[in-house]
């Protein structure tokens, strides 16, 4: 059975009323590394260009040719004609994410998506998820379609363009292409995503797509955006034949698409919205908007001294003008005057200057404070000063005495989205060497038990991974507590039988795990193990697995050991060119400087130690140092128990450190000289930002 679906009179009929039939998407969805290209630092090695600007002269609004009906096969295509769209999600955890209303609507003779996005400075990304529709037959997908149509303010048409992400791989590396709809007589617009040699969907990782609108000449022309119009979704294989979808699947969201980019960052809570310092720049390195703790300033945005104190984290929300600029155009100042209070430490001849040879700030005469000491995340999208850094150089009492406090640009237009105070959110330790349990991916009811069997009862869990110094980290969606559940083979002399693992039936909250302050991650330990089963012998362990007072859900299950925090040093020097990627298994590094490189051994003295900053990818690191002639050393990988060095990783930090001392285990010699090429290598797909080599401050 074939079903015709056809798309009449583009701009008359886009300025019809129009009724929704459903509700706003209500994905609870989890991330990806999105990085729209018009807003944030691009996440691939390609920098997407910036949308061409289409056309702004509105279109005739008269009736174009209607487009000719497409057959579409029936279980082929996602067309919204039952109504169902629970396969799609809206992503709004972008500082650039618009608040984005989805629906079916009757439109043009057909059911459509109709997603509604009226924040003028925003953009509206429309995931979809891919894994889901196509199933098993995921990896063959090789091109994605879809019809694009926009409903324009005033009864006019107004061109629109943007970005459709999609993601690839295992790791969901990022992609994209373009789409664009600039023409009345050809609104709605068929548009095509064919995936480059090389490119795959993977079985099992949560590909999906995300479609941006980034570009809308509405905009500018009428105060207002486009409406966006979806209908006719079909994947293709290699050959060009439509594959079965699955449009009843429910969006399955990857790993961090809920989440903001914390990378860098100190994730927060309870936060309080400081509305007084939000607005948009001038390019003149001085604020436009700013607040004041003194309830003497006429007409000034007076907060509470109260609000921001010690501990409390300042973070705030932005958006550069340009994509094309360079990460260090990407910076930004907290600028600030104080007033003087009799008997105040802060008063004649004022407080203490920052130096600007620090880096962090400076300080003039008048009282203006320029204070640098803010971190980016990697997107350039949120930065964050917290009170007890700048009370370093003013003192702890600092903000009572505040009369402006402002941001400011760094020459370049800055869009100041939101700023709120708040308080560092609980976050579990990070962990290193993990390895993830396969099959583990399982849901239960209130007090219902599933997990994975032992190889032993014929299962694939291998207990071997149970050893001391492991924590067993469990991603999880519940309303109660969860825990671990050991079952027993019998008549192996178990000393336990069946027995929950940190569990408490007296506490309210029943499971002894760590637990962070979302609730969907919790921690349990080796010792808690042996505490519960009596024993470290697990070898008559039939079945482990997870419990909950209340419905559950576990995406991943994973074990590994806590990581150590990163050593800490001064007087970095970063080698030139070491801004690295390769595929898994490969290498790539910098030559010595006496082959025309930038790697100086010299700098290899004791006391020394290697930072290589990476991007997780759930892999190991490990350098690699190639010999020259006559070296007393082979081709030698260092780190992560090789050449017996156990390398420092901070996945926090996205930092690995192997010590001068290590170097020289590894490679027995301290004449470094010999090493030709120093290297990264990675398991998995890697990147590295940068190598340093510094000094240790212990």
């Amino acid at each position: 059975m074939f079903k015709k679906k056809r798309w009449i009179a583009a701009s008359m009929v886009m300025a019809m009323a129009v009724t929704g039939c459903g509700d706003k998407a209500g994905a609870d969805p989890t991330p990806l590394p999105t990085t729209p290209a018009a807003t944030q630092k691009p996440t691939t090695p390609e920098a997407t260009p910036e949308p061409t600007k289409a056309e702004t002269t509105p279109e005739p609004t008269t009736a174009p040719t209607p487009t000719e009906a497409v057959a579409y096969e029936a279980g082929k295509v996602a067309d919204f004609e039952d109504g169902n769209f629970s396969f799609i999600a809206v992503k709004e955890s972008l500082v650039t994410s618009a608040e984005t209303e989805l629906s079916v609507v009757d439109f043009g003779g057909s059911k459509m998506l109709k997603a509604v996005a009226p924040d003028t400075g925003k953009i509206p990304y429309i995931a979809v998820d891919i894994s889901s529709l196509a199933g098993d037959a995921v990896e063959s997908v090789r091109s994605i379609e879809f019809d694009m149509g926009l409903g324009s303010p005033e009864e006019k048409f107004y061109a629109a363009s943007g970005n459709v992400y999609y993601y690839v791989g295992a790791d969901n590396a990022e992609k994209t292409a373009p789409w664009s709809v600039y023409l009345a007589v050809k609104n709605p617009k068929r548009n095509v995503v064919t995936l480059a040699e090389g490119e795959s969907f993977v079985k099992g990782a949560k590909n999906i797509i995300i479609i941006a609108k980034e570009t809308d000449n509405a905009i500018e022309a009428a105060g207002a955006t486009n409406t966006v119009y979806l209908d006719n979704i079909v994947l293709k294989d290699a050959d060009g034949n439509a594959i079965a979808l699955n449009t009843a699947a429910e969006f399955d969201e990857p790993d961090g698409f809920s989440s903001k980019d914390w990378s860098n960052l100190v994730p927060v809570k309870n936060e309080v919205s400081i509305d007084g310092m939000v607005g948009k720049t001038n390019k003149g390195w001085w604020p436009v908007a700013g607040i004041s703790t003194d309830p003497a300033q006429e007409d000034a945005n007076v907060v509470d001294a109260s609000v921001f104190g010690p501990g409390k984290i300042m973070t705030i929300y932005c958006a550069f003008d340009a994509a094309s600029l360079e990460d260090w155009q990407k910076n930004i100042k907290l600028v600030g005057q104080y007033y003087e209070v009799e008997g105040s430490e802060i008063g004649n001849p004022g407080w203490e200057p920052f130096k600007s040879e620090d880096g962090k700030a400076e300080y003039d005469d008048k009282g203006n404070m320029n204070i640098y000491a803010l971190t980016f995340n990697d997107s350039y999208t949120i930065a964050q000063v917290s009170y007890d850094e700048v009370a370093k150089y003013f003192g702890e009492d600092w903000f009572k005495y505040v009369k402006f406090l402002g941001i400011a640009d760094y020459g370049f237009e800055l869009d100041v989205m939101g700023v709120t105070i708040g308080e560092e959110k609980k976050v579990l330790p990070a962990t290193i060497n993990n390895v993830e349990v396969e099959g583990f991916n399982v849901k239960g009811d209130g007090w219902g038990q599933a997990g994975v069997d032992t190889v032993a009862n014929g299962g694939t869990f291998d207990i071997s991974l149970l050893k001391p110094g492991c924590v067993i980290t469990v991603d999880y969606k519940s309303e109660g507590s969860l825990w671990l559940v050991a079952d027993v083979i019998p008549d192996m002399g178990a000393p336990y039988g069946w027995t929950r693992i940190a569990y408490d039936e007296s506490a309210e909250v029943k499971s002894l795990g760590a637990v962070n302050d979302d609730r969907n991650q919790v921690q349990f330990t080796y010792d808690q193990i042996v505490a519960a089963l009596g024993t470290e012998d697990f070898s008559a362990l039939a079945k482990l697995q997870c419990e909950s007072d209340q419905a559950w859900e576990v995406y991943k299950v994973s074990i590994g050991e806590y990581a150590p925090e990163a050593l800490k040093f001064t007087d970095e020097v970063v080698i030139e060119g070491s801004a690295l990627k390769a595929a898994g298994w490969a290498q790539a590094g910098v030559k010595r400087a006496s082959d025309g490189g930038t790697f100086d051994y010299t700098l290899l003295v004791p006391g020394s130690v290697i930072n290589v900053y990476y991007k997780e990818n759930g892999a190991n690191y490990w350098l690699v140092a190639n010999p020259a002639e006559g070296a007393p050393f082979d081709w030698s990988r260092i780190g992560n128990g090789d050449n017996a060095v156990v390398s420092r990783m901070d996945p926090k930090k996205g930092i690995m450190q192997i010590t001068y001392d290590q170097l020289v285990a590894a490679l027995g010699t301290d004449d470094f000289s010999t090493i030709s090429e120093l290297q990264v290598e990675s398991g998995e797909e890697w990147e590295v930002y940068q190598i340093g080599i510094a000094k240790l401050a212990e």
